[in-house]
């Protein structure tokens, strides 16, 4: 894509505006200080509305695809699966999206990632019945926290943190950001009493 851009003088932007929020990067850093331990996997939803599946997955999935990359790297390796009616997708069966992003195929898509080392990256969509775009985000999953990330209706976005009790494994909910803190600095102390299993903030 890069190569035919530079060979025909055409401008090629991404639109992966994500990655630059405060809240990604206060994540970016809790991985790489080893806060969150060995990440070990990487869920990511979209918004699973009528889109579901193909549109959903090139609308917004991209933008799950993108923060996985940022936070981990790029894959090594991907196996995906598209279903249309609860069969195995055709060729056949592609069509133009509601939005002009060109053909798109299947109303289930599972998709798997293999990045180095332990980490393995998940995409789900399909047409919900039930919680349409209530589940558009993604959780990450440390052998020493587990962080969600979610993007709301009203285009805000919130990060909420938990770290993993070492001797009893129970996740506590610690912390949340949310897009009225977009304009704050906010700093948290935080530590873990293994006698009691609390954290203290």
């Amino acid at each position: 894509m890069v190569a035919a851009c530079e060979k025909h003088h055409v401008k090629c932007a991404l639109a992966h505006q994500t990655r630059y929020s405060p809240r990604v990067k206060v994540l970016r850093e809790l991985i790489r200080e080893g806060k969150l331990g060995d990440i070990v996997e990487l869920r990511g939803n979209g918004k699973e509305d009528p889109r579901g599946g193909g549109e959903d997955m090139m609308v917004l999935g991209t933008h799950i695809f993108d923060l996985m990359r940022h936070l981990v790297g790029d894959a090594r390796w991907c196996f995906a699966r598209i279903n249309q009616n609860g069969k195995k997708a055709l060729v056949s069966e592609a069509q133009q999206g509601k939005e002009p992003i060109g053909p798109i195929l299947g109303d289930h898509i599972t998709a798997q990632f293999g990045f180095d080392g332990l980490t393995l990256g998940t995409f789900f969509t399909h047409k919900a019945k039930v919680g349409a775009g209530k589940r558009y985000g993604m959780e990450i999953r440390g052998t020493k926290g587990i962080v969600q990330t979610g993007f709301v209706r009203s285009g805000s976005s919130t990060l909420t943190i938990g770290f993993i009790h070492p001797e009893t494994a129970e996740v506590i909910r610690l912390w949340a950001l949310d897009a009225n803190l977009l304009h704050h600095t906010v700093e948290v102390t935080v530590w873990l009493d293994p006698k009691i299993g609390r954290a203290h903030v």
